[in-house]
This record gives structure tokens, sequence and C-alpha cells, in this order.
């Protein structure tokens, strides 16, 4: 990935500038250097500055070892630790926004194994040499790297070198235990994606035993040879797969290693040495970088331009049909497979079509969208992407989304209330539902947040359209709620009606023999309403840890499919998320016995507290949406802010459908005051009665 050539173009300078503070007390290249790295990548920034640590004290080390005192040492250490600390004030604008969403999000809290998988360590010394041992241990260093560091270590004396050695054994100790992983990865899922940082440092081993390779008689060169032969031969066997083009990049590789074997023999070693390096490097190409396997721009060239991905998605409806739309709203995407990892809908399109929506994919997320996404149980696998709302009509309601885009064959997968059809072009038809509320709208009155967190997740969704959630303790003149909460939802009996041989059932658990294996249940539903299949407290197990290890459970009920999945502790990107509702779809009428199937793709126990199915009605929704827009509310969001004006007809909290970051605080009429956390989500603001113009700083 090109983008990880970013931190190999600072860390060496950054490097070199705390050699000037280690060597001549000059500390201007190390705060240039390092404020330029976090400018360029605070991802890249933050691994910098933990390898710079462990550079700057072995180095001091070797520099002075006992020579000087404890004063030298603090000296030194001043002067290096004021310089990074100026660096980092420097770098603040970017450094705070950053460190504000991991600390909150979903990166830290992480359960890290305390080994990686077995087959990581079998795969490990091959990947030293020519290939990925998972986890992005992307090394390939070429028979070349791996007898440099074996001479490194056993071709010289103990104390020779011994610098080079000792950050040899740490990257080493940092590859073998994913807690270091872990870190390096901003606290985030582990993955060795610091290994530009080895690389760095095998390169240096490489360039400093390079005369030693020219020193070598024939017969050492000719073995070398054979075990650049010997790592060629499955690589080849690997990477072509049969495919006639690779098997001829193959022969011809070994035809140019023929003919460096033959000019040995008529010139000097030095022929040798680098027809060595020559194919070594084009081995490194075939094995780990050629077109089949990481190649960004080979499969930009396979599936279509990017550009034109990005046209044929669902946001480019907006574009052709030339509608007014307000833009203030958010679009959701029907079906599960439109909002499945991979489609246009998770790769952040509306970013560029300037739409809100609900199917996004960051590395970092907020942890109130974290927290939005359990305490509905929305069937997502990850806290890093949001795969759209489950078509689920009070969370599309709360959420603003008054848009839906559908695939033109998929119509029967609309949300409920998407009646009215705007806009289609070759791919999709974009409908609306004006019976939704708008980003900023308004609560009569409150409950503090313990009384929403005794609710369940179907009783969640009901009860943000009637009151306020409040957290923390702030002083409101707001009323407190003091009538009931109505909820309506209707567990509903259910019996398995057939299940596969290959699954064994004891109440609370699913032993699936045999991937694709299903089971059938029987419901009778007796209301009109949204059908809920509900699983708490679900755990995947399959006792294979593996660096993607995950199973897809598939739902057909009415002739529909509809599928989440479920990761295994050992999935690199595991996020503690058991519990789910999935909306099966509206069903306008009380039926006869419905039958719903279920199929997991994948061998293993599936094991749960609870397996539910409810009928939610949906009829509330029009009259909770009037109550909270009563107030004639304007808004629009610009330059980090949301400018909003509006009549208030009493004391309210006003309700920004967007997530609560601390710090953040309105100007009311040109007062400031703080803004406060709605619904574990949104962020809310105190308004009194009359016409205000409110500024809200994010």
């Amino acid at each position: 990935h090109p983008y990880f050539l970013n931190p190999l173009m600072y860390f060496p300078l950054i490097l070199l500038g705390i050699d000037h503070v280690l060597e001549k007390n000059k500390p201007v290249l190390f705060i240039c250097s390092c404020t330029l790295a976090a400018y360029a990548s605070v991802y890249f920034f933050y691994m910098s500055s933990i390898f710079v640590f462990v550079y700057a004290l072995v180095r001091y080390i070797f520099l002075y070892g006992r020579s000087e005192g404890t004063i030298h040492f603090v000296k030194k250490f001043s002067i290096g630790f004021l310089s990074f600390a100026f660096a980092f004030l420097l770098a603040l604008p970017v450094v705070i926004p950053f460190a504000r969403v991991v600390l909150s999000g979903n990166r830290v809290g992480r359960t890290v194994p305390a080994l990686w998988e077995p087959l990581y360590y079998i795969k490990f010394p091959i990947a030293f040499v020519n290939a990925s041992a998972d986890h992005y241990a992307s090394m390939g260093y070429t028979v070349i790297g791996l007898i440099a560091v074996i001479i490194l270590f056993f071709k010289t004396k103990c104390t020779y070198k011994l610098e080079l050695k000792i950050y040899t054994i740490l990257g080493i100790v940092f590859l073998v235990f994913p807690f270091f992983g872990h870190v390096f990865n901003g606290l985030g899922y582990a993955t060795n994606r610091w290994t530009w940082a080895f690389n760095l440092l095998v390169s240096v081993i490489v360039v400093d035993f390079a005369p030693f390779f020219f020193s070598l008689d024939k017969k050492k060169l000719a073995f070398i040879s054979l075990l650049v032969l010997l790592f060629a031969l499955p690589t080849f066997a690997v990477r072509s797969h049969g495919k006639s083009s690779y098997i001829a990049m193959a022969v011809v590789l070994m035809f140019v290693c023929a003919v460096f074997v033959f000019l040995f023999f008529y010139q000097k070693q030095t022929v040798l040495v680098f027809s060595i390096v020559a194919v070594s490097i084009f081995l490194s190409a075939f094995c780990h970088f050629s077109p089949y396997f990481f190649n960004y721009v080979s499969q930009t060239m396979l599936a279509g331009s990017s550009f034109e991905t990005m046209q044929n998605s669902q946001y480019s409806i907006f574009e052709e049909s030339k509608i007014d739309v307000d833009r203030q709203y958010r679009l959701d995407i029907a079906d599960s497979e439109a909002c499945s990892m991979g489609n246009n809908a998770a790769q952040n399109y509306g970013l560029y079509y300037n739409r809100p929506n609900t199917a996004l994919y960051y590395s970092t997320n907020d942890g109130t969208v974290r927290q939005l996404l359990r305490d509905f149980q929305l069937p997502v696998n990850s806290d890093l992407y949001y795969t759209g709302l489950n078509g689920r009509a009070f969370v599309d309601a709360y959420l603003g989304c008054r848009y839906c885009a559908v695939k033109k064959d998929k119509r029967e997968y609309l949300p409920f209330g998407f009646e009215k059809k705007l806009a289609s072009n070759e791919n999709f038809d974009l409908y609306e539902n004006e019976t939704v509320l708008p980003l900023v709208f308004s609560y009569s009155d409150y409950m503090p947040r313990g009384g929403y967190q005794a609710l369940s997740s179907v009783q969640k969704q009901q009860a943000v359209l009637q009151t306020a959630f409040i957290t923390g303790t702030p002083r409101l003149n707001i009323k407190e709620k003091t009538s009931a909460l109505i909820f309506d939802d209707k567990p509903l009996a259910f019996a398995i009606s057939d299940i596969s041989k290959d699954i064994a059932f004891d109440g609370k658990l699913f032993d699936v023999k045999k991937g694709g294996a299903c089971v059938t249940i029987s419901v009778k539903p007796d209301c009109a309403g949204e059908l809920y299949l509900i699983f708490d407290n679900l755990y995947f197990s399959n006792n294979l840890r593996k660096n993607w290890n995950s199973a897809r459970i598939t739902v057909k009920c009415k002739g529909l499919y509809r599928f989440f999945d479920i990761r295994e502790k050992s999935d690199q990107m595991y996020s503690n998320i058991h519990d789910f509702i999935f909306n099966l779809g509206f069903i306008d009428r009380a039926e006869d016995d419905m039958n719903i199937e279920i199929s997991f793709s994948e061998k293993g126990i599936y094991s749960f507290d609870d397996f539910s199915v409810t009928c939610q009605p949906v009829t509330k929704i029009p009259e909770y949406i009037s109550a909270l827009t009563a107030d004639n509310i304007s808004y629009h969001y610009m330059d980090g802010k949301m400018y909003i004006s509006g009549d208030i007809v009493s004391d309210k909290i006003l309700c920004i459908s967007a997530p609560f970051q601390d710090g953040s605080y309105a100007l009311i009429d040109g007062k400031k005051q703080k803004c406060f956390c709605v619904n574990n989500f949104a962020t809310g603001i105190e308004v009194s009665q009359g016409f205000h113009e409110i500024e809200v700083c994010f």
C-alpha cells in the first residue's frame, strides 16, 4: 500500500533528529521532522513516537554507556522530551481530534489474545523471505535479507553491531506477541501495520553487510543461489494457480536465473551477487506485489475505474435526477446485500456527494456512535463500519432517514413508510418517507439515563421518540417526565418446525456440524408491524484461531433473504458485539403460520442467552413525530458548526441528531451554554420559550 511509504520518508529524519539531540544538543531537525510527520499522518506519527523513544534510549546507552553521570542523562532526556513536546504542541490541531476519537471510541478496551494463532508462527520464517504471515506482517526480505540477519547474529562476535542486534531482537518480539500489534495500532485490533519500521531496520542490516557478499567464494555463492531457487519453487507453485500468464512469468524468471549462472562461470563473483539480488527482487515482486495480490491499481483496472464505480453508486441518483431534495436528512440503504462490507454503500461515497447517510467506514469512530449501535442492537459485526439501519421504522424516523435507495429488482426490501418514489436511474430507485424527524427537533420533557439503560433495545427505539434521556446531571428547568412510556411491541410464540440433521439444538445453542445447515421456525403473527428476530448474547465459536474468522447467519422469510455476520473472538476485527435484532420486514396484517428459515454458513457452536421473535407495530410513529416537531425550527451545518433558529413554544430540550462530543457548546443569542448527551448518542441543548438564534460548536 503506497500510504505506508509515508513513515519511511519521515521516520529516518526523526531518527537523524534525535541523533542531533544526543550528540550535538541541536533539536531543530528533530522538532521539524516530528511536526511534519504528525501533519502528514497522526497514525504513523503515533507509531514513530514509540519507536523513537526506544531508539533514543538504546542509542544513548551505546553512545555514552556509564561514562557520563545521571545529570548528563537527565540533560539529554530533558532536551529530547522538551523538543518532542514542542513539536507535539505545534501539531495539536491534528493530534487533538485524532486522540479524542481514539480515546472515546471503539479502540480502547479491546481484548487482546496472548498469542497469535499457531499458523502465524508457522508462516513467520517463510514470511521473512517471501510472503506475509498474516496480520499485516508484510516482510519479504528475500534470501539476501535472511542471510544478512543470520550473519549479524551467527557470524560475528556477540558485541559486534550489538546495537543492531538489540533492535532486531526487539522487532521480532514485537512481531511475536499480539499485544504490541494492539499498542502500535492505536489500541485497536492487534495487527502488525508497523512493520515498515522493521523493514527499515533489515534494510540497514543488508546494506551494512553488503561487502560481505562480494567476499564470498563460488561455493558459498552457489549455495545462496540454491536457497533462492528453493524459495522460488513453492512461490511459483502457490502463486501461479495454473494460469498461463503467471507460469510464463515463472519460466522467464528461471531463464534469467540460468543466464546469470552461465555468466557466473565466465565472469567474476560480482556478476552472481548482482544476479542473486536481481532475481530475489523479481521473486519478491512475483510473490507479494503481483497483479493478483494487493495490487490496488490492478484491482481498479479489473473492476472499472474508481470514479465510474462511485458514479454508479446509490448516491449518484441525486445528481442524475437533479431533483431538489433536502440535504439536511439522511439516506438509508435498503436490503442486506446493499449494506454489506465491500459494497459501494460502505465505501464512503456519500462524502463525495455530500449526502448524510447510514453506511460508512471509518477506522476511528466516536464512542457515542458505538453506543448507538449497541443500544438498538443493530446487526453489525464491527465498530469500524456501519451497514445501514436494518430498515427499522423507529430507528429510521429517529435518525432522520427521509430517503432510501433500493436496487431496481429489490423493491420488496424497502423499509416501512417509504412509499413515494422520487427518482430512478439505471441501477437504483429513490424513495421518500416524510414521517421522520429532522436532524434538529425538540423534547418537552426528559428522564434520567438510568431509566433508559433498564429498557430492552426494542423498547429503547420506541422511547427515544417519546422523551429525552439525559446523561449526567445537568441542571435543567425542563420538567421531568411523569407519565408512563408507551410500549406496544408483542413477543410471539414460535416453535422449531424443521431442523437439519447437521444441527444439534439444546435450547441455548445450535451445534452446527456442517456449514450451510439450517433450522426452520414456525411463528403466527397476530398483529401488523415489523417482525424481529432477536438474539441476546449470541456467540460463535469454532476453535479455529484465524486472522479472519466469522460466520454468516442468513434468514429467509416470506421469500426474502437477509443476513448478518458474527465474528469469533480470534477474528482481528472482533468488537465484542453479541446482541442482534434483525428486521425481517413489515407484515400488514395478522397472518397464519409463517416459516422463518435460519442457515449457518460455518461449522461451529452458536450459543445464546435468549432467542425470540417480536412484532413491533409502527402506527404511533406519526403521532410521536408530530409532537417532537411542533416548534418552527430551521437549521444548516457549515464549517463544523450547526446554525439553528426558531420560535420555541415552551421551555424545551433541543436535540441535534449528531454524535455528542465532550466540550461541545452552544451560543444561544450570544450566551455560551454547555451541551449535554441525549439518549446516549445525540447532542442536547436546553432552550427557553421564545425566538432564538443558536450556534452550536462541536
